[in-house]
C-alpha cells in the first residue's frame, strides 16, 4: 500500500528524487503487478494516467 509519494528538492541532477513511503502485505493472495503499483503512485497524486 502507498501512503505517500513526495518529490524532494532538485539536487542538481537529471533525475528528481521522489521519497515513497509504503507498506507490504505479506500474505497477499493475488499475484504481483507491477503495473499496478506505478499506476497506484499517479492516482494518489491525483494525475490522471496516460
Amino acid at each position: 500500500t502507498i501512503h505517500s509519494a513526495t518529490r524532494l528538492e532538485d539536487t542538481g541532477s537529471d533525475h528528481l528524487p521522489v521519497m515513497v513511503e509504503f507498506s507490504l502485505r505479506l500474505n497477499q493472495q493475488k499475484p504481483l503487478d507491477e503495473h499496478e503499483t506505478a499506476t497506484a503512485a499517479i492516482v494518489q497524486a491525483g494525475k490522471t494516467p496516460g
